[in-house]
């Protein structure tokens, strides 16, 4: 039997798996990718470690937004079967810690509170007392680049990349990364007393702790300027309180924010991949890390109280072979919304998907309240448009019929080059919520 026969015998035979032993080379590749992985997935428990450390989550902090008009998770980690209290303004709640240290407590529903307040957190070991605390909206702001890029990078950004040597002096300014329109509303922000920041990014702001700031000169350079611009909007327009949650990274894929076996267990997906391997012969499956930024940054948020999500995801696609966009987003909103166990809270997302029948499809499948921003003209800046404000008002139209019951205020439409921001918004033609007293 010559050579070239056993090779066609060995082909009838033998499995496709046997035949196609991966080389060496491929072998090395698998392992630094699974190194590589590991890594990752090391560092993103230390650093969800590390914000659960102590009696409560790094989310509460000095300088805080409470979702008003719910009852307000307080939680964390004590000695087993100890008593942790918990005090603000007129309440007094108690928990007794569980076999794990776990402990909750849900404060009372309260409405807008302008005046800063404390809360008192204590078990037999600790107490905290967070200051500055206010009662008011609070949205959680998501996804990838454009949900994470300011106006400059962060000086950690530039170190990382030999831009600057660690102890130089500030090299951040008001750069080139959003247009004028863009600065002017975020410079809105500075000083006011009722807009606060939590911010954790890669490459962009990282607030103290990943607890909450006030906005100041120095962290609007590298806040999230689409969510800083929502933030003022809404601000200035209802006269509440209102807090950002910024977790975001750049160059994610969906997968990436949600864990491997939820993702699966999504009814939606089980089909897609049921499909995928009737179709295909190949297995469905993850092209990038799933639930790594979940975990890293997402999951010592939950369950927080909060008003809607802001979501800017979709470049860097799904990340998971054989599932396209409606079962991918089914299992991401059914499932952020089954954490926060609030209900079908609003989910506005910038639209960055080639399904255009997505929200249609999503409504069939039972999912409400989700919304797509629909995108205006890039003014520049390619992937990453420089006209973040202009995207903050799409947001905006989505949020203040289905949130607060009014049309969006009408801001001024751009200027012909861009170069110059807006002085004030036309009030929306409905009769304005009647404000909260303030407390």
């Amino acid at each position: 039997m010559t050579k070239r026969m056993m090779q066609v015998l060995l082909a009838l035979l033998l499995p496709v798996s046997v035949l196609a032993e991966p080389s060496a080379r491929e072998k090395d590749e698998k392992a630094a990718r699974a190194a590589a992985r590991a890594q990752m997935e090391k560092a993103a428990r230390a650093a969800t470690e590390a914000q659960f450390a102590g009696l409560t989550p790094a989310i509460f902090s000095d300088h805080m937004v409470l979702q008003q008009k719910i009852e307000v998770p307080v939680w964390g980690t004590a000695d087993p079967g100890g008593t942790v209290t918990v005090k603000f303004m007129n309440q007094t709640k108690t928990a007794k810690a569980d076999d794990k240290g776990k402990w909750m407590v849900k404060l009372d529903k309260m409405d807008v509170v302008r005046q800063p307040q404390e809360m008192t957190v204590k078990d037999a070991k600790e107490t905290r007392v967070f200051k500055d605390v206010l009662v008011g909206d609070v949205w959680l702001c998501s996804g990838q680049s454009n949900m994470e890029w300011g106006s400059d990078w962060s000086e950690a950004w530039k170190i990382r990349k030999n831009l600057k040597k660690e102890g130089e002096g500030p090299a951040t300014t008001m750069g080139g990364k959003v247009d004028e329109q863009t600065k002017e509303v975020l410079k809105r922000a500075i000083g006011n007393p009722m807009l606060r920041v939590s911010s954790k990014t890669r490459d962009h702001l990282v607030t103290q702790n990943t607890g909450w700031e006030p906005v100041d000169e120095k962290n609007v350079i590298t806040l999230a300027a689409l969510a800083g611009c929502v933030a003022v909007h809404l601000q200035e327009e209802l006269k509440i309180p209102i807090g950002i949650v910024v977790r975001s990274e750049s160059g994610t894929a969906l997968i990436e924010w949600i864990s491997l076996n939820k993702f699966k267990a999504d009814p939606l997906v089980k089909a897609a991949m049921d499909k995928h391997q009737q179709n295909t012969g190949k297995s469905a499956g993850p092209t990038e890390n799933p639930g790594l930024k979940w975990n890293e940054y997402v999951m010592a948020t939950v369950p927080y109280g909060i008003r809607g999500f802001l979501w800017d995801q979709g470049e860097w696609g799904v990340g998971f072979r054989g599932v396209d966009w409606t079962p991918a987003m089914h299992a991401l909103i059914t499932n952020w919304r089954k954490d926060w166990e609030l209900g079908d809270l609003p989910w506005s997302a910038t639209d960055r998907y080639k399904d255009s029948n997505l929200v249609e499809n999503l409504k069939a499948q039972g999912v409400t309240g989700f919304m797509l921003a629909k995108r205006p003209p890039s003014r520049g800046g390619g992937l990453h448009p420089v006209n973040k404000e202009e995207y903050a008002q799409k947001h905006l139209d989505n949020i203040f019929p289905q949130v607060y019951g009014r049309p969006a205020p009408q801001w001024p439409a751009y200027p012909a080059k861009g170069n110059s921001a807006p002085k004030e918004a036309k009030p929306a033609e409905a009769k304005p919520e009647e404000e909260e007293k303030a407390k």
